[in-house]
């Protein structure tokens, strides 16, 4: 399973990379049992996350894509899951 983490505006100026952003990510969803490094176990399926920082406020999505079939045999991704969250930071990344 892949986590794809992007940061935004002012995040790098907090201290705020994306393999941070990454490393953490992977780290709380294997915590939880949500995350495998074998990709063939979870069918192309990973975690999008998008933090973007202005000034003093953030806002963060996270999103679980996985591959998905129609009807019709048609393969796709399809977003699953997804949260959002904005609000205050107080200037570093933790």
């Amino acid at each position: 399973m892949a986590v794809h983490a992007l940061v935004a505006n002012d995040a790098a100026e907090i201290g705020l990379s994306q393999d941070a952003l990454r490393i953490a990510t992977e780290r709380r969803l294997r915590a939880a049992g949500l995350f495998t490094d074998d990709n063939d176990e979870s069918l192309g399926a990973f975690f999008y996350v998008h933090v973007s920082v202005v000034g003093s406020a953030f806002s963060a999505t996270i999103a679980y894509h996985k591959l998905v079939v129609d009807l019709f045999n048609f393969f796709g991704i399809a977003r699953i899951w997804s949260r959002g969250v904005t609000g205050t930071h107080g200037g570093d990344a933790d």
